[in-house]
């Protein structure tokens, strides 16, 4: 594609590029783009109101051109600035971005994520920065995020069924979690791999995306990394060392 006109996108990364230009990552309706984006270390007022539409989380319309994997910003406009977001929140959203960045499709594609994301970002913005259980409501929203991710992306955790078998998961048995195979039969005692002997309720309750057990919240940040993690590769995810 050559050019396009107002599409829908986020900033998900930006970089300084030469002396007054960035490269920008953005997640569109489309997918993934990358797009310099010039004028916007100048030191007018053109470049201040540029560099404050170019901020994470808010909701943008883009027009560019180019023929090659690296576009030109023709314009980009303001649809919904983005929201004031706490701490705990803040680097859950900027988790999010580093996801995309890492494993969604190029802007060639027809991307279901892009709602997904929308409304992910919604969710943690309607969080009170004074509630409570404000980290468990954190992580019960990124837990819906990477399952949900992983399903559009094609590797869709099964927590229905045994792994090779027809046989549903039992609240009442134990089961053992790999990313390539899925959940397995184990006894309660199994030892060894840190995602053996997880109990089949717990499974039940991640598939109905009920997170409001602590022992259900741990399990299922478990089993989500394990199966993140061959389409992460070794590279490990910033925003989880910064925030975890």
């Amino acid at each position: 594609m050559n050019r396009a006109e107002n599409v829908k996108a986020f900033v998900v990364h930006q970089r300084q590029y030469r002396e007054t230009s960035s490269i920008v990552e953005f997640f569109t309706e489309h997918g993934l783009l990358s797009a310099v984006c010039r004028g916007v270390y100048g030191s007018g007022k053109a470049a201040g109101r540029l560099r404050g539409t170019l901020q994470p989380f808010g909701e943008l319309s883009l027009s560019w051109f180019g023929r090659g994997e690296l576009k030109t910003v023709r314009q980009v406009e303001t649809i919904s600035t983005a929201p004031n977001l706490s701490y705990s929140v803040l680097y859950s959203g900027l988790y999010l971005n580093e996801l995309l960045l890492r494993l969604a499709p190029s802007s060639e594609h027809e991307n279901g994520l892009y709602l997904l994301y929308k409304n992910t970002l919604q969710d943690l913005a309607a969080l009170a920065s004074d509630s409570v259980d404000i980290n468990s409501l954190v992580e019960a929203i990124l837990r819906r995020f990477e399952i949900q991710l992983l399903e559009d992306l094609g590797f869709a955790i099964d927590f229905q069924r045994e792994w090779g078998e027809h046989t549903s998961i039992n609240e009442e048995l134990h089961y053992s979690f790999d990313s390539g195979h899925g959940f397995t039969r184990c006894c309660a005692e199994a030892a060894g791999n840190r995602l053996r002997s997880i109990p089949g309720w717990v499974i039940m309750r991640i598939r109905e995306a009920d997170f409001s057990d602590a022992r259900v919240r741990r399990y299922a940040k478990q089993v989500v990394r394990e199966a993140l993690a061959p389409h992460l590769g070794d590279r490990p995810l910033r925003t989880r060392e910064l925030y975890s």
